[in-house]
């Protein structure tokens, strides 16, 4: 058996496909309406293919003891549980001083900053 663990974040499909509209819309020459980009969506002609079977094979999964999934939603919602979920389940002890920092490295406003992160570079 493998040694290897995986983690699955996955954002709530309706999130998800609106803000990968906002995003994707930049590279269409002209601009196309949410209903064509929703069929495009729905019938997996995108590039990452239909998005709910993605979620639903990591689903399958969840009750693996190498899998751990995790949503968007929750990580927004209280990141320092999130933290200490990964980290138990990498089998990693963190003193509160280096969860503290994670957590502040990691948080959703640190992220916007980070061009790395942020798409500004594009």
């Amino acid at each position: 058996k493998s040694p290897a663990k995986y983690i699955y974040v996955y954002r709530n499909p309706k999130d998800a496909l609106v803000s990968n509209y906002h995003f994707s819309v930049k590279f269409y020459p002209d601009e196309i309406p949410w209903s064509e980009y929703f069929d495009i969506i729905t019938k997996g002609q995108q590039y990452f293919g239909i998005i709910f079977d993605h979620i639903y094979s990591w689903y399958n999964h969840r009750d693996a003891p190498n899998v751990l999934i995790i949503s968007y939603e929750s990580l927004r919602r209280d990141l320092s549980r999130a933290v200490r979920r990964v980290a138990t389940f990498l089998d990693y002890k963190l003193s509160d001083e280096i969860m503290e920092r994670i957590v502040k490295q990691t948080s959703f406003e640190k992220m916007k900053e980070n061009p790395a992160c942020n798409n500004s570079w594009y």
